[in-house]
């Protein structure tokens, strides 16, 4: 599995986890490099949490103490509830959403990008390495050569009240271990 959630892509930056000018698909990225990030969710089919809004990240780390250091720091936080390992070497952290950023959580969760607020919209990056818009930009602030882009390809009219990307699917957006440990 390779292609990144609608978690990982509109939900874990506001975590503080990247900074502003890094990228999941960027091979420089640390939470990835460092650390062995795969994908975010914002369930697990094997575990339950009473958490109103959660987010589970699902790392492969390498086996060092440098894990180890970046779990504790994550707890100082206060937002890293817990973490748990699953067999084949993979470890969950399960994340209480900032609180500040709860309603917009929600607002993504039902595909109403375009919806959240403005503090959430700052805290991703207008363009990528390359000076090209990001994909969360252009989402997010409803940009119109993406929506002439979908129009183009999807052979339809958008309305101005349509949001430009697709609502989360539950199952794509829950992790099953499983399908990883293929």
């Amino acid at each position: 599995m390779s292609e990144f959630t609608k978690s990982t892509q509109f939900l874990v930056r506001p975590l503080g986890l990247m900074r502003k000018t890094e990228f999941f698909n960027d091979i420089g990225c640390e939470l990835r490099r460092k650390y062995g990030f795969i994908n975010a969710f914002i369930g697990d089919t094997q575990h339950v949490n009473g958490l109103e809004c959660p987010i589970y990240l699902l790392f492969r780390p390498p086996l060092s103490l440098v894990f180890q250091k970046f779990l504790e720091k994550e707890y100082e936080t206060g937002m890293l509830i817990e973490d748990y390992s699953y067999e084949g070497g993979y470890t969950v952290l399960l994340y209480e959403y900032p609180k500040e950023f709860q309603h917009d959580y929600q607002l993504v969760r039902e595909g109403k990008y375009s919806k959240t607020s403005d503090i959430y919209k700052e805290v991703f990056p207008d363009k990528d390495p390359t000076d090209e818009p990001t994909i969360q930009h252009l989402v997010l602030h409803k940009d119109i050569r993406l929506k002439t882009y979908r129009e183009d390809t999807l052979g339809i009219t958008l309305s101005e009240e349509d949001e430009l990307w697709s609502v989360f699917n539950e199952e794509e957006e829950t992790l099953n271990i499983d399908k990883y440990k293929k």
